[in-house]
């Protein structure tokens, strides 16, 4: 279902950990234990940089897991991607050819839509300095499809 939603253009902007009730329940959790997900069809429509201020754009055959992170968490980068790799370890099945842990840093103070009137309401809904995994048709977590679905 994914791919012919996303051939004609879908966006996925997943942030339910930025509505009130999330932030509140998670309010002694890491922030990068709080990521968003997006789709590559989300990057065409807004566009998001790299820390060296070029336009990331997302393959849909990259089998990655690719986690976009600002800038300014440069110094958490070992805690984060320990993190990511052990969330990508346990929920990778053995059999499952899930490519690598790919992290590209991106320019601080971003903001991204979230399309949800329930998250950050006082900011228009978008959320800013967030890690974002990517999916695509062919990466992210074993789960992909079905989260989309929900």
């Amino acid at each position: 279902m994914y791919k012919k939603l996303n051939a004609k253009g879908a966006i996925v902007a997943e942030f339910v950990m930025y509505t009130t009730e999330s932030k509140d329940l998670n309010s002694n959790v890491e922030f990068y234990k709080l990521p968003g997900t997006i789709n590559s069809n989300y990057l065409k429509k807004f566009p998001i940089y790299d820390y060296k201020e070029r336009r990331i754009s997302i393959s849909e055959k990259n089998k990655n897991w690719i986690l976009l992170i600002p800038y300014k968490f440069k110094n958490k980068e070992k805690e984060i991607e320990q993190y990511y790799q052990s969330w990508k370890d346990k929920d990778t099945d053995k059999n499952n050819k899930v490519g690598e842990l790919e992290i590209i840093w991106i320019k601080s103070n971003q903001e991204y839509f979230s399309y949800n009137v329930n998250v950050n309401p006082k900011e228009r809904n978008y959320v800013k300095d967030s890690i974002v995994l990517v999916g695509t048709e062919d990466g992210l977590y074993p789960y992909w499809n079905r989260f989309i679905k929900s």
